[in-house]
C-alpha cells in the first residue's frame, strides 16, 4: 500500500516542472559600475558621452594682428595728406591777399571785387577769386574753366591750391563721369588732379567713382615708377575681395621688376602682407623693421580653431607658433595650444606622452621667456590637471 501511494508522487516529480517566476538577469560588470556610480551621485559615463561632449576651450591668447599688418588706408588716400579732407573753400588764402583782415572771399564776391581790372602782378589772384565766385553762383562749368587756366600759374602756392580746388568742386558736383567730362572739356590733363580726385572719392566712400578715375590715371603715361605702382596698388585695394590679385613670390603685382624702384618694392611687400597676413608678411616685416618671426605668431592666431579639433589639431597650432622661436607671443600661443591639446586628449596616456617632446623643445633655449616655465611644468608633470574636467563629465575609470 505504501509503495502504491508513493508511485504517483514519484512520477509527478520526474515529469515537467511547473514554470518559475522570472528574475532580473544578473547585471554585467559594466552595469554594476554604472549602478555603483549612480548610487554615489556620479553621472554615468558611456563610451559615446566623452566623445559627444565638447571640450571646454580656454581663452585664446590676447593678440591683435592688425597692430603688425599694414593699413591699406594710406594706399587709398595717396596723394592726400593725412589731415586733408574735401571742403568747399579756397585752398589758397585769396581773401588775405586781396582784402583787409576779416573780409572773406564770399564778401569779396558780393562786392564785385573779381570784376576789377588788375595789373599783371595780381592778375592770377583775381582770376582765382573769379573762379570761386562762379562756384558760389553754382556755375561749376565756368569755375573749372578758370581753374584750368591757372594750372600753369607762377604765383607761389597757387597751382597746388588750384589742383585741390578742382577736385573738391568736382566731388561736390557729382560722380566720376561728370568729373571726367568737365576735365576733358577744359583740357585739364594733369595726372596729379586725377590722383587727388581718385583719392578724394575713396575718402568719401565713393568706391566706384574712385575706381573709375584711378583706372583712367593708370592708362596715362607717367615716367615716375613709384607713382605708377601707387595707382596699381590702389587698384588692388579697391577691387572686390574675390577679384584681388594673389600676391606671393610667384605673381608680380606691378609692371616694374623687383629691385627697380624702392617704392614699388615696399608697396608689393605691404600688399602681400595685407592680402595674406598668415603667409606673406616676412618681406614687409623686414622692410618695416619688425621681427620677421612675428609671421609665425600671426599664422598661429589665424590657425586657432573656434571649436575643439582634437589633440592633433591643437598640436598643429603649437608647431606653427613654435616656429616663432623665443618670442614671448610665440610661447604664449604654443603653450596655450598644448594645454588645449591635453584637454582634448581626455587624459589618455598616449596623448599626454606626446606632449613631452614639445615641452622639451620649449624648455631647451637658454633665452626662452621664463614666465611660461610654471605652465610647462604642469604640462610635463601633471597634465591630468588640465584634462580631468573635459566637458561636463569626469574621465572614464581606468581599465
Amino acid at each position: 500500500m505504501i509503495r502504491l501511494f508513493l508511485l504517483p508522487l514519484m512520477l509527478a516529480a520526474c515529469g515537467a516542472k511547473a514554470p518559475e517566476a522570472l528574475h532580473e538577469p544578473r547585471p554585467t560588470e559594466r552595469s554594476a559600475v554604472k549602478m555603483r556610480d549612480t548610487a554615489r551621485g556620479m553621472t554615468p559615463i558611456s563610451r559615446t558621452s566623452a566623445v559627444e561632449k565638447p571640450v571646454v576651450l580656454g581663452q585664446k591668447p590676447d593678440f591683435d594682428p592688425d597692430t603688425y599688418v599694414p593699413d591699406s588706408g594710406p594706399i587709398l588716400r595717396w596723394p592726400l595728406s593725412p589731415s586733408s579732407h574735401p571742403e568747399l573753400v579756397p585752398q589758397f588764402p585769396i581773401a588775405r591777399v586781396l582784402a583787409e583782415p576779416g573780409v572773406g572771399w564770399m564778401e569779396l564776391c558780393r562786392r564785385g571785387a573779381h570784376n576789377r581790372h588788375a595789373g599783371p602782378k595780381l592778375r592770377d589772384q583775381f582770376e582765382y577769386l573769379s573762379a570761386w565766385c562762379a562756384v558760389g553762383e553754382h556755375d561749376v562749368n565756368r569755375a573749372i574753366q578758370i581753374f584750368g587756366s591757372l594750372t600753369k600759374s607762377t604765383v607761389s602756392g597757387l597751382v597746388p591750391a588750384v589742383r585741390q580746388d578742382v577736385v573738391n568742386v568736382l566731388v561736390q558736383e557729382g560722380r566720376a563721369d561728370d568729373a571726367t567730362r568737365l576735365l576733358s572739356r577744359h583740357q585739364i590733363r594733369d595726372l596729379e588732379v586725377l590722383d587727388l580726385l581718385a583719392a578724394t572719392y575713396a575718402d568719401m566712400g565713393k568706391d566706384a567713382d574712385a575706381t573709375e578715375i584711378n583706372e583712367l590715371s593708370i592708362l596715362r603715361d607717367d615716367v615716375n615708377r613709384g607713382n605708377r605702382c601707387r595707382r596699381q596698388a590702389r587698384r588692388v585695394v579697391m577691387a572686390p575681395e574675390m577679384y584681388r590679385s594673389p600676391v606671393n613670390r610667384d605673381v608680380a603685382l606691378f609692371d616694374e621688376p623687383e629691385g627697380a624702384d624702392r617704392i614699388c618694392d615696399r608697396l608689393a611687400a605691404e600688399l602681400a602682407c595685407w592680402l595674406r597676413p598668415s603667409d606673406d608678411c616676412e618681406k614687409y616685416f623686414k622692410i618695416a623693421g619688425i621681427d620677421p618671426r612675428m609671421t609665425h605668431v600671426i599664422s598661429a592666431f589665424h590657425a586657432w580653431p573656434a571649436v575643439d579639433r582634437g589633440p592633433n589639431g591643437w598640436e598643429a597650432v603649437a608647431i606653427t607658433a613654435m616656429a616663432g622661436g623665443t618670442l614671448p607671443l610665440a610661447y604664449e600661443f604654443a603653450v596655450s595650444a598644448l594645454e588645449q591639446s591635453a584637454r582634448s586628449g581626455r587624459c589618455m596616456r598616449h596623448y599626454t606622452l606626446r606632449l613631452g617632446r614639445y615641452i622639451q623643445k620649449l624648455r631647451a633655449p637658454a633665452d626662452r621667456p621664463k614666465q611660461f616655465d610654471d605652465r610647462l611644468e604642469v604640462l610635463d608633470d601633471e597634465p591630468q590637471e588640465l584634462c580631468k574636467h573635459v566637458g561636463s563629465h569626469p574621465p572614464p575609470p581606468a581599465p
